[in-house]
């Protein structure tokens, strides 16, 4: 693929990210404002999609198919460059939304029965948490977008699954970690 190609594409999948990054919290923020959502359902319903999206993620196996034109775009390109560890990679990304929707329903589960404990919406909380989601998302792409896009060879990419979850938890830790200050500040 020509540099030129190359940047438009990474572009694009750059501002469709960001666009559904941001067309989501709109959308989140009109239904919670619209309807009184308990946190159990909350939980539910992001569990429930979770598990959807990891559910049709494993069953596309090593399809590139997408529903946005772009998005399997960038998928054969990634196919072709990174190989056997594309596919491992996928696997493996879906599998964390499959045990990460078991931990929603798990808090749905622990919270059902509480009618008192309605999801309320702290507006300088979730700008902080959007910001912070969107920064990392970002980051993320880009770094993954610079070994792909810089790999000669699918040697490369020996060992990337593995070390960009080892990351991921890394980064989790501390971003559940700043979660809980953030949380104890605002609470004390």
């Amino acid at each position: 693929m020509e540099t030129a190609e190359l940047r438009r594409m990474r572009r694009n999948q750059f501002a469709i990210l960001n666009g559904l990054l941001i067309i989501g919290l709109f959308l989140f923020f009109i239904i919670t404002n619209m309807y009184t959502i308990s946190i159990a359902h909350f939980f539910l319903f992001l569990g429930i999609f979770v598990l959807t999206q990891g559910i049709f993620g494993l069953m596309k196996g090593d399809s590139t198919k997408s529903i946005i034109p772009i998005v399997e775009k960038v998928a054969i390109y990634e196919k072709q460059k990174m190989g056997k560890e594309w596919y491992k990679h996928r696997k493996v990304s879906y599998g964390y939304n499959i045990v990460l929707s078991g931990i929603l329903f798990w808090q749905s589960y622990l919270n059902w029965g509480y009618e008192d404990n309605i999801f309320q919406v702290d507006m300088l909380f979730m700008v902080t948490m959007f910001c912070f989601l969107l920064l990392l998302s970002n980051i993320s792409l880009i770094l993954h977008n610079r070994k792909v896009d810089g790999a000669a060879s699918e040697v490369e990419f020996k060992g990337y699954t593995w070390k960009v979850n080892l990351l991921a938890i890394i980064l989790g830790i501390v971003f559940a970690m700043m979660l809980l200050i953030t949380i104890l500040i605002l609470v004390l």
